[in-house]
């Protein structure tokens, strides 16, 4: 009875499942972009992740950082972003949550869920909840501020 009733409170609590979304034509563009971005990622496409995916002056604050940091900063210690360990991120699940296009600019929160592989073969897991906030300059959308955080639990159970 105890773990039915601890059960019960905690489903309360869980947010459901996100459904499939039908998007605008424009919210459908942001999210088509920032899905192209990480298929960038994944493939480890480093230079033109940061080239076509992030403005020059991004701004990109963790949420467990004491102040947020910019382009420069994350081109130095780009391992830290790209596969822990100087691996390639082989697992990537994208999941767009909301989108709010306002003529040329955007807000996008998602939820995304990897593995890392590093150099001795064995994964990192991960998830991480982000808002990016995009620009639209000469006809291409860039990322211009991201801010992030860790997800709650792994859902993969490693």
């Amino acid at each position: 009875m105890r773990s039915t009733l601890l059960l019960a409170t905690v489903l309360l609590f869980v947010p459901p499942p996100v459904q499939a979304q039908e998007w605008s034509p424009a919210e459908q563009e942001i999210v088509d972009f920032t899905a192209n971005c990480w298929d960038m990622w994944q493939q480890a496409e480093r230079e033109q992740y940061f080239s076509q995916c992030w403005h020059e002056d991004i701004t990109f604050w963790w949420s467990g950082w004491l102040m947020p940091v910019g382009m420069s900063w994350i081109r130095q210690n780009a391992q830290f972003f790209f596969g822990r360990g100087g691996g390639s991120t082989p697992i990537l699940d994208f999941q767009a949550h909301s989108v709010n296009v306002f003529g040329d600019a955007a807000v996008l929160t998602y939820q995304l869920l990897g593995a890392d592989v590093v150099k001795d073969g064995a994964p990192i897991w991960w998830g991480t909840g982000r808002t990016d906030f995009l620009v639209r300059e000469n006809g291409a959308w860039k990322v211009v501020a991201v801010h992030q955080h860790a997800a709650p639990q792994n859902p993969y159970g490693n």
